[in-house]
């Protein structure tokens, strides 16, 4: 499998994904293509900004081939926007929700003392596969103040929540 792109609907080319820019479970997409194994690929993730100098709409396809013949997934659409992240929020709830990107954030503090303090910041958007340097103090997805952290919880103290982040 190989990923391909293009800008918008106007560029009438598929570029190739540059492969340097894709990584799978943190480490570098070597080459194209990746080895689709009964089905499943494993799981890719694009640096696009590395890739496109411009923001904009991106469509995005895989392409597959068996050597002889090759065939495309559908097209999907996405928007590069480098701003995304500072776009405006709204406090809902408990929670703030980034109106450009839908991401929804809730952060809580754990313990604070002597000047230092114990935090969480639960994303709806987080890379679940993004565990690099990361330990699961909190759960599923959890992670300590810095990497070389180590704590023990309870099993009644962890959230509940599936992705927790830094």
């Amino acid at each position: 499998m190989t990923w391909q792109f293009r800008r918008g609907e106007t560029d009438d080319v598929w570029h190739t994904v540059p492969a340097d820019h894709v990584s799978a479970a943190d480490a570098p997409v070597s080459a194209w293509p990746v080895t689709v194994t009964d089905g499943t690929a494993t799981t890719l993730v694009w640096n696009a900004e590395a890739s496109l100098p411009e923001d904009g709409v991106i469509q995005l396809r895989a392409a597959f081939t068996d050597g002889t013949a090759t065939g495309h997934s559908q097209t999907v659409e996405v928007t590069l926007d480098r701003d995304a992240g500072t776009a405006r929020t709204a406090e809902v709830g408990p929670g703030t929700v980034n109106e450009l990107t839908g991401d929804y954030t809730l952060s809580a503090t754990d313990a604070s003392v002597f000047g230092a303090s114990v935090e969480r910041t639960y994303s709806s958007r987080a890379n679940g596969n993004d565990t690099e340097g990361k330990a699961e103090i909190f759960g599923p997805g959890g992670c300590p103040p810095s990497p070389a952290s180590r704590v023990t919880t309870p099993r009644s103290a962890r959230p509940p929540a599936p992705h927790w982040n830094c």
